[in-house]
């Protein structure tokens, strides 16, 4: 897992870094939920990391089959963005590290759609 101070200053860096096709689910769920527990606890504010949803949405969509080409329609930002609001808002918890694992699989396999 990518952390602060190894050329990685922040959350959408780190998820960058983390959640890509060359890297294991669980080192992606598990910044991801490291991310998700800082917009919980209030130590991180989506407006702060505005790359982080772009880089969860790129990795989303990209082990979800759907091309970078395709319409806005089509991507998961309007979902990722309205969660991490409602996040950092308290309005949701913020998920297990494998509930976050067991989601990206389910996403890579079809199971569920973004």
């Amino acid at each position: 897992t990518a952390t602060s101070g190894a050329g990685i200053s922040s959350y959408a860096d780190a998820i960058s870094v983390d959640c890509n096709a060359d890297r294991p689910k669980q080192e992606c769920a598990t910044t991801i939920t490291s991310y998700l527990d800082a917009l919980s606890s209030g130590a991180s504010q989506p407006a702060s990391e505005p790359g982080a949803a772009a880089a969860i949405t790129s990795y989303l969509d990209s082990i979800a089959g759907v091309p970078a080409t395709a319409p806005p329609t089509a991507s998961s930002a309007p979902a990722v963005t309205s969660y991490l609001d409602a996040m950092s808002s308290g309005e949701v918890a913020s998920p297990p590290a494998e509930a976050v694992g067991s989601y990206l699989d389910d996403i890579s396999s079809g199971s569920v759609a973004t």
